[in-house]
């Protein structure tokens, strides 16, 4: 990052000025983030511990033993299944409802209000909220049961736990980046759609074959009209 800023001094004002605005939060990241992890990993090494400051170099000794301990493997594979099944939807369902809110449709501008709402309610409100919905008597199981689904003990069931953290989780996330990928697909000239079409490609094809390849590329740089 600093070779990158370094090489872009071409003036005598943007290169710099550039790195000046950039260089506090740089100096931040690296005193509160990749010093303390560095050293964490250095300590990791160690056989170090809060009331001994001695410590002496151990090798994997304390990898092996972690690897040999029954509760961190029941972690990794809660924190893999956690991580699989918020991500996977976040993907999959936030890519289908960018493409439902790139259409022109009447009224388009309110649903993409409505869609973003939860992305930019407080983190602080969020666990409240779920633990309201996630109450036996809760919404959630109100829906449930009037679907003839048994209420579920979401916050006390083992299986029930985290299926109910993905929810919540892919509730307020969804909409977030969803709108990452409406800006990518709003920047999509509408003539490759059109040239698509007249060469009779289908929705999927046109999909696959200018949606897919060009998204990516303007995601990043565009930002989508409300």
């Amino acid at each position: 990052m600093v070779a990158a800023a370094i090489r872009s001094w071409r003036g005598p004002n943007q290169g710099f000025w550039g790195f000046l605005f950039v260089l506090p939060i740089l100096l931040l990241f690296i005193a509160f983030k990749f010093q303390p992890i560095l050293r964490a990993v250095y300590l990791s090494f160690t056989d170090a511990n809060p009331f001994n400051p001695v410590h002496h170099f151990v090798g994997l000794r304390n990898y092996a033993q972690l690897f040999a301990d029954k509760q961190f493997i029941n972690s990794l594979s809660v924190t893999a299944y956690y991580v699989v099944g918020s991500v996977v939807p976040i993907v999959v369902l936030s890519l289908a409802l960018a493409l439902l809110l790139n259409e022109r449709i009447p009224g388009i501008r309110l649903y993409r209000l409505l869609t973003f709402f939860p992305a930019i309610i407080p983190i602080i409100v969020v666990p409240i909220l779920w633990q309201f919905l996630f109450h036996p008597y809760g919404l959630v199981n109100v829906g449930l049961e009037s679907l003839g689904i048994p209420a579920i003990n979401w916050l006390f069931d083992r299986t029930a736990v985290i299926p109910g953290f993905i929810l919540a989780t892919d509730w307020r996330l969804v909409p977030l980046f969803s709108i990452i990928y409406l800006a990518g697909l709003q920047s999509i000239p509408e003539d490759l759609y059109d040239a698509a079409k007249v060469d009779g490609a289908s929705m999927v094809q046109r999909f696959r074959w200018v949606t897919l390849p060009l998204r990516s590329a303007h995601a990043a740089s565009s930002s989508p009209s409300f």
